[in-house]
Parts: structure tokens; C-alpha cells; sequence
């Protein structure tokens, strides 16, 4: 809209430029063509003569009035248009040039003979005609802007159901998945060029968030399933070591600790009771406290402790 409006002021200054400039040559050539003719009326004071020869402008109905002005600045022969304003007054003697007032332009050029000035001659241009045509430029321009507003207008809506939509339903899409964090679903959205590029890279999204997804699934399966067979397997190694018949132990040689079980308590000759102080926290105080309670009640064990300890530690 406001190109439509730029390009017509433009266009209207340029054609009052150009109209104007068109005017001024027009208007000097037909003046300097009855200066020619009227010079000698002029140099005779032939009056009646000037005065035929200005009548002849009846012809020219762009030309409303025409002065002859001898040297002293007094008019020698007129000339006035039927169609002139009656308000339009004679212009008074000026010096050479174009002027321009609100409706009409006044030319005034020197009359020559033999290069000689002997008068001057005005002649007053309508420019009434320009303003009609002016007025009907304004009248197209307003015109082509109604005709480039509908048309941008159903451009426009054209434009906002191939982008808008798309937009509308992409983010109907978006709240679908966020609520009930399905990835599985897609835009099944009809669109081209950068509209159809952007559901295509969403959809694209979509399937590599759903492939990690299922990746993180599967993963956290079979993490449930080595779980339980871990679980099932210390069951399992747990029930064997209450139903054996055999004293387990169990050193950690990170931390030191020496674990007995109960039977070990048992085969030993320990009471129940008595059998959870075997299990020591650190390897020194572990094996120097059984050396303590071994000591203090056989002394030929301390001999089977020590060959015991010596393969152990091998």
C-alpha cells in the first residue's frame, strides 16, 4: 500500500514537472512568435493591427489573455480568451520569465526588432486543465490502491492458510505429545517449502527422541533382568550354603574383613550365640583375635591355624 502511494505522489510530481516545463516552452515559442509579428505594429504604433494579430490566440484556448506593452510599460494591444475567468485581471509589467500562480502562468518575453527591444508581451497560461488532469491521476491511483488492497488482502489470506494452519496444527500436535509423552506420533501435515521443511525436521525430531526412548526402555530391561537373575542366583547360592554340611568362609582382601558362617561356628564347637564375633573387620585384629581364642583353648590347633594360613595366603 504505501509503495502504491510513494509511486504515485512520485509519479504526480514528476507529471507537474514535466507539464509545467512543456508550458513554458509552449507558451515561449507561440510568444516569441507574435513579438515577431507585432514588432513592426509596435514600431509603427499601429494598434488595430496588434490587436488582429492577438485575436488570432482564439485558437489557442489554453491562452486566456495576451498584453503588448510598448518600452514605457504601457499596454499597446489585448487580447482576452471567452473562456478567461472575469476576474482575471491584466498582469502588470514584469520583467522577463515565467511566473506561476494558483490557476494559470504568466510568460513574459521581450519584443525585438532588428535586436532592437521595443516592448514586451505577456501571455497568461490556464493550468485549470492540468488540475483536471491531476485530479483524474489522483482518481487511478486511489482506484489501483483499492484494486492492490483486495488483491494483497486475499494474497494475504491465501498466505496465512498455507503458513498459519500448518503453525496451528504443529502446536495442537506439540500439546498432544507433551501431555501424554507419546513419540510415536507424527504431524501428518500437508505443507511446502520452509512450512513443509519445518514439519519435517519436527517429525525427524519426534523419531530420534522415540528411538532413544525405546533405546533407554530396552536398556533398563535387561538391567531388570541381569537384576533378578543376580537376585535368583544369591537365593539360590544362599540355600545352597544353608543346606551344605560345610564351614564357609570368606576373606575380602580389599577391605580386610574375614567373614565365617554359621556352620564354621559349628564345626568349630561354638554355640550359635558365640559365633558372630568370628566375623573381625580388618585382617590384623581378625587373625590375631582367632589366634587369641585358638590359643587359649588348644594349642595344637595354632599349628593347623598357621599351615592353613601359609596356603591361604599363597
Amino acid at each position: 500500500m504505501l509503495a502504491v502511494i510513494l509511486a504515485s505522489l512520485g509519479f504526480a510530481i514528476h507529471e507537474r514537472q514535466s507539464y509545467r516545463a512543456s508550458a513554458v516552452c509552449e507558451l515561449t515559442a507561440l510568444a516569441d512568435t507574435l513579438g515577431a509579428n507585432t514588432a513592426a505594429s509596435l514600431a509603427f504604433n499601429d494598434q488595430r493591427t496588434a490587436r488582429e494579430i492577438l485575436r488570432a490566440l482564439a485558437t489557442e484556448p489554453s491562452v486566456l489573455i495576451a498584453c503588448l506593452y510598448d518600452n514605457q510599460g504601457r499596454i499597446f494591444a489585448e487580447f482576452r480568451s471567452p473562456g478567461a475567468p472575469p476576474t482575471l485581471a491584466l498582469p502588470a509589467r514584469r520583467g522577463d520569465g515565467a511566473y506561476f500562480d494558483g490557476e494559470s502562468l504568466t510568460l513574459f518575453r521581450g519584443v525585438l526588432l532588428n535586436s532592437e527591444r521595443i516592448g514586451s508581451i505577456a501571455l497568461a497560461f490556464d493550468l485549470r486543465g492540468f488540475r483536471a488532469r491531476l485530479l483524474e491521476y489522483a482518481k487511478i491511483a486511489f482506484l489501483v490502491l483499492l484494486v492492490s488492497v483486495f488483491a494483497t488482502f486475499l494474497a494475504s489470506m491465501r498466505l496465512a492458510r498455507s503458513i498459519g494452519d500448518p503453525l496451528v496444527q504443529l502446536a495442537a500436535v506439540a500439546r498432544r505429545i507433551s501431555a501424554d509423552k507419546d513419540y510415536s506420533i507424527r504431524a501428518a501435515i500437508g505443507s511446502g517449502g520452509e512450512t513443509g521443511l519445518l514439519v519435517d525436521s519436527f517429525n525427524e525430531m519426534l523419531s530420534r527422541i522415540e528411538s532413544r526412548e525405546q533405546a533407554l526402555k530396552d536398556a533398563l530391561s535387561s538391567l531388570q533382568g541381569a537384576l533378578s537373575s543376580l537376585q535368583e542366583s544369591e537365593e539360590r547360592y544362599a540355600l545352597a550354603a544353608r543346606g551344605a554340611n560345610d564351614g564357609l568362609w570368606d576373606w575380602n582382601l580389599t577391605t580386610g574383613e574375614i567373614y565365617f558362617s554359621p556352620r564354621w561356628g559349628h564345626m568349630l564347637g561354638y554355640p550359635s550365640a558365640e559365633y558372630d564375633h568370628f566375623c573381625w573387620p580388618g585382617y590384623e585384629s581378625g587373625i590375631a583375635g582367632w589366634r587369641a581364642e585358638i590359643a587359649a583353648t588348644n594349642h595344637e590347633i595354632i599349628s593347623l591355624f598357621y599351615s592353613v594360613n601359609r596356603c591361604a595366603a599363597r
